[in-house]
């Protein structure tokens, strides 16, 4: 009955979470929704923002298909956040480059579709802290990742003093806090990259994303204007 105890308990803390006469960051139902990673990329394409070309699916074939169609590279990526438990461990499930040799063993590809994108060229990782009408954002040089590294959160720890703060393009700026706007949102973590272009290009959001590492870089600090929201300044829904 273990499930099914866990089940009911955050049926229980959600519910009273819905009815408390407070402010609420953000509803729950909200948040729920904003994890759909298909939404979260059709709505920021809505919004005039970049997004790779993406494919969820089960089917091998399609798979291979794609990966032809995909010059630059392919990744896959999990729909929703899950650890693995390998002999009593937990191994946390991160974004991976497809090589060839990965697309001649998709036996498990059957039981479970996943996200496949393609590779975008990058110059720089940002991540977009969004609290209310505030964006903190942050740029790591990609050249510091691991050769073959897609997902700068594999050495999340080490590089955590390699963040510098960024100026995000106005129209930029504006169409995250407009994604965030169509979802309901004052917070989110967002996911984007900088090609060797200059062009900005959206990955994901993350509704409760951390943000510790990067609290006051450049001296602004995003726990004052998380602060700020739940008491009622620089709020935007």
């Amino acid at each position: 009955m273990r499930s099914a105890a866990i089940k009911e308990s955050r049926a229980a803390l959600a519910g009273l979470i819905e009815v408390l006469p407070v402010f609420h960051l953000d509803e729950v139902t909200n948040v729920r929704r904003a994890d759909n990673k298909p939404l979260q990329l059709k709505w920021a394409a809505e919004e005039g923002l970049r997004v790779p070309r993406t494919l969820v699916t089960n089917d091998v074939d399609a798979v291979c298909r794609f990966a032809d169609e995909c010059v630059d590279g392919l990744v896959a990526k999990t729909l929703s956040s899950f650890v693995v438990d390998r002999d009593g461990d937990e191994f946390a499930v991160y974004t991976r480059l497809v090589r060839a040799e990965d697309l001649q063993d998709t036996g498990g590809l059957r039981l479970s579709p996943m996200q496949f994108q393609e590779l975008v060229p990058k110059a720089f990782d940002l991540r977009c802290t969004v609290v209310g009408t505030s964006v903190f954002t942050a740029v790591l040089d990609a050249p510091l990742l691991d050769d073959g590294c897609v997902d700068w959160r594999i050495d999340g720890h080490a590089l955590a003093n390699a963040w510098q703060p960024h100026v995000l393009p106005a129209d930029v700026e504006k169409a995250l806090l407009a994604l965030l706007n169509r979802f309901g949102l004052n917070y989110g973590a967002i996911d984007m990259v900088v090609t060797p272009d200059g062009e900005y290009v959206f990955l994901e959001v993350n509704p409760a994303g951390e943000f510790l590492w990067l609290d006051k870089l450049g001296g602004r600090s995003i726990s004052d204007a998380l602060a700020g929201v739940l008491t009622t300044t620089g709020r935007r829904l």
